[in-house]
């Protein structure tokens, strides 16, 4: 599962890309999928959107792929 920004006028809007396909990002969606044990991919990024932001996002990621890969290697 992948997360694509869109920078639309002041905001960045949220997408998900589930096996290449682009869905409107759904929080139940994304939480079950991280239930499931599946981690953030690469993630899309949009030209406009600065370096400061991006550090910003791929932290939160590391994170949100972090505590997902202790929960998987706790329940084996």
């Amino acid at each position: 599962m992948k997360l694509k920004f869109v920078r639309v006028k002041d905001t960045i809007e949220t997408k998900l890309l589930i096996n290449d396909i682009e869905k409107e990002f759904d929080y139940l969606v994304f939480i079950n999928r991280l239930i499931s044990g599946e981690q953030l991919e690469n993630i899309v990024y949009p030209a406009d959107v600065t370096e400061n932001e991006k550090n910003e996002i791929d932290s939160m990621v590391e994170k949100i792929n972090e505590v997902i890969a202790e929960n998987n290697n706790g329940e084996q």
